[in-house]
């Protein structure tokens, strides 16, 4: 189990919450697009974005996995949440 799971549950929320971030709108601002060259933008950004959040799920899944194991399914929310601000495991005091 070890200290990867709280680093996977942390990273996985991060990329996730990143992932929401309208760095679309922002670079279509800051860069001054309009038309067909801001859509194409705004879908790559979009297309990034989307793998990003993805990959952030995965992530957390995983960390969630570990807690489920470790914890079981009722006491799953409060366990991920002392992972997430505490960073201590299931189990450790």
């Amino acid at each position: 189990m070890g200290r990867g799971a709280v680093w996977r549950l942390r990273s996985g929320v991060g990329l996730f919450l990143l992932s929401w971030v309208p760095f679309a709108q922002l670079y279509i601002w800051i860069a001054d697009l309009s038309g067909e060259s801001a859509d194409k933008a705004r879908v790559s950004i979009w297309t990034v974005q989307y793998l990003i959040g993805f990959i952030g799920l995965v992530l957390a899944g995983t960390a969630a996995k570990v807690a489920i194991r470790a914890a079981g399914w009722k006491h799953l929310p409060i366990t991920l949440w002392r992972m997430l601000w505490t960073g201590q495991l299931p189990g450790s005091s």
